[in-house]
């Protein structure tokens, strides 16, 4: 199954410093629902922008992982940029917290081209 990237539609993120966020590379995963894995990523950063890559240099290789659950967690980027969790990438659409549903990234409004 794919991996399904949008943009958000979403056009006014409030005062600057709010903008910021789209600097370290903020996302949201779309479309879960509440009865869902718990685990499931909510909001990752930072994300390279366009893709399903994490951008080791933000938070000195450590991702922010905020989950259905309302836990954070702080997790080591990998060299390939991905987070894995027991072995698995978190983002990829076979990892078993999906359920066999792809995740939705979607980014703030960037002027980008997901891919």
């Amino acid at each position: 199954a794919p991996l399904f990237l949008r943009q958000s539609k979403c056009r006014d993120w409030g005062p600057p410093e709010v903008n910021n966020l789209r600097q370290i590379g903020l996302a949201y995963l779309s479309g879960l629902a509440l009865e869902g894995n718990p685990s499931r990523p909510l909001v990752v950063a930072p994300l390279v922008p366009g893709t399903a890559r994490f951008d080791p240099r933000p938070f000195k290789g450590k991702a922010i992982i905020l989950r259905m659950d309302n836990s954070v967690s702080s997790l080591k980027i990998d060299k390939d940029c991905r987070v894995l969790i027991a072995g698995e990438n978190i983002l990829d659409p076979k990892n078993p917290i999906w359920d066999g549903h792809p995740p939705v990234i979607v980014w703030p409004d960037l002027d980008i081209e997901s891919k």
